[in-house]
């Protein structure tokens, strides 16, 4: 007896793009949480690496000065405005949030005494071999709880220049808006390739002074990242905008 012909496999129906305010209310604040944690993780390797190769006589040390560095240059960079939350300057509050971030971590987890009773005894020891374990593995931890602080207010600063980037945004989309006008009227040459390229560009280079200021194992000062990483975003939507196709 002829077996029954298989019946063909149904086709999957498309997956539904999430939409504008589920994107911004849901997807948006996870997606930003998981890249802070991965940048963090990731910073914390390269300042181990950092200490176990480059810049071992400082040990953490050198997570405390870029600390401290970029702390003293976001005072200095943000002294004007209000911040709608408490009412002090962004510097000022800025400043609040990572010294109370700093006492948690270090007097009221206890840590810091727990480092000040381990160093009493470890200068006690007669075992050379000993001291140096404790002494390599405070480094460790003191360097990780420093790249956190980094790491915060990194990501403060970040939060601050958010109109920054929609403002270089607009000011790109207003500028290829006016570029696709000229090329309608003039019956210019219109290439879909430009646009579907540039296109693509523009959420990497919104997230690329995220990965990239973030993991940066040194003091950097923040313009330095963040001013061309703005340039490269408004060329992309410029581009996108000004290479839209003629007739909707």
């Amino acid at each position: 007896m002829a077996e029954e012909p298989t019946p063909p496999p149904r086709p999957q129906p498309p997956v539904k793009e999430p939409g504008l305010i589920s994107f911004l209310v849901w997807h948006l604040p996870w997606k930003l949480l998981g890249l802070f944690f991965f940048s963090l993780f990731l910073s914390i390797v390269l300042e181990f690496v950092g200490i176990t190769f480059f810049w071992s006589d400082a040990g953490w040390h050198h997570s405390q000065e870029v600390l401290l560095t970029e702390l003293a240059w976001f005072r200095d960079d943000f002294r004007q405005g209000l911040s709608v939350v408490s009412g002090m300057s962004p510097g000022g509050l800025t400043s609040s949030v990572i010294g109370t971030l700093h006492e948690w971590l270090m007097v009221k987890s206890g840590f810091e005494a727990w480092v000040d009773a381990g160093a009493g005894e470890s200068a006690g020891l007669m075992n050379r071999a000993g001291s140096s374990l404790w002494r390599l593995l405070q480094d460790y931890i003191l360097a990780a709880i420093h790249v956190t602080l980094v790491c915060v207010l990194r990501v403060l600063v970040l939060l601050y220049t958010l109109p920054f980037f929609f403002l270089v945004m607009l000011a790109g989309a207003t500028e290829g808006w006016m570029m696709r006008e000229l090329r309608r009227f003039g019956a210019a040459y219109e290439s879909s390739f430009i646009y579907h390229h540039a296109r693509r560009m523009i959420k990497p280079l919104f997230l690329l002074p995220w990965l990239v200021y973030l993991n940066i194992p040194v003091a950097v000062w923040p313009p330095v990242i963040l001013l061309p990483s703005g340039l490269l975003l408004a060329s992309a939507v410029m581009a996108t905008v000004a290479t839209f196709k003629k007739y909707l």
